[in-house]
């Protein structure tokens, strides 16, 4: 892969590496929840994504550059996780219980609430409907989406709490998306 690379953007993003490796490992050790090996692979995967998308990560200042380059690489351990709990949870699961449908009154309630979400977030202002996407769908923090928008942590989580409140009076308090937590981090308000 590193053919498909030229030779200045790999001098910048080694460049980078060595500027940066550390803390971007720090957060994918912290989100890995101590896997050396883990951590490793996911900034490994960050720096070459860097230099995938050198056009644009190259333009960004010195501090969006790291916290883009923590943001992948935590995703990359995210992304893991959840493949290996699929997996696991796939092996677990009983050949019965993967064969009982979910009833009809179920699949009807779930496609009323659907639709009910994509109607109130379609009619969300364009802000807003970014800023319940990363942090609803993305799991992004607060801050890390002020940074992504050039816009204050507090103003994203006004935003939050307005489309927590657009969605709640579509679809009602059965949404577990939109249940508030303590306020202080879209990731910990979705769950």
């Amino acid at each position: 892969m590193t053919e498909r690379i030229p030779p200045e953007v790999r001098e910048a993003v080694a460049a980078l590496f060595r500027k940066e490796a550390d803390a971007v490992f720090r957060s994918a050790w912290l989100a890995a929840g101590g896997d050396r090996g883990e951590a490793d692979d996911a900034v490994q995967e960050a720096f070459q994504a860097a230099a995938l998308q050198w056009a644009t990560v190259g333009s960004y200042p010195p501090d969006r550059q790291r916290a883009w380059l923590m943001r992948v690489a935590i995703n990359k351990v995210i992304d893991r996780q959840r493949a290996a709990r699929r997996h696991r949870l796939e092996a677990e699961t009983e050949p019965e219980s993967a064969q009982r449908a979910p009833s009809a009154e179920h699949v009807a309630l779930t496609r009323v609430m659907k639709d009910r979400c994509l109607k109130a977030i379609s009619e969300m202002p364009e802000t807003r409907r970014t800023v319940a996407y990363l942090a609803f769908h993305e799991e992004w923090t607060a801050p890390e989406i002020a940074e992504h928008l050039g816009i204050k942590p507090s103003t994203v989580r006004v935003h939050i709490h307005h489309a927590r409140a657009m969605l709640e009076a579509a679809v009602g308090a059965e949404l577990p998306a939109v249940q508030p937590n303590d306020g202080t981090d879209a990731r910990e308000e979705t769950r």
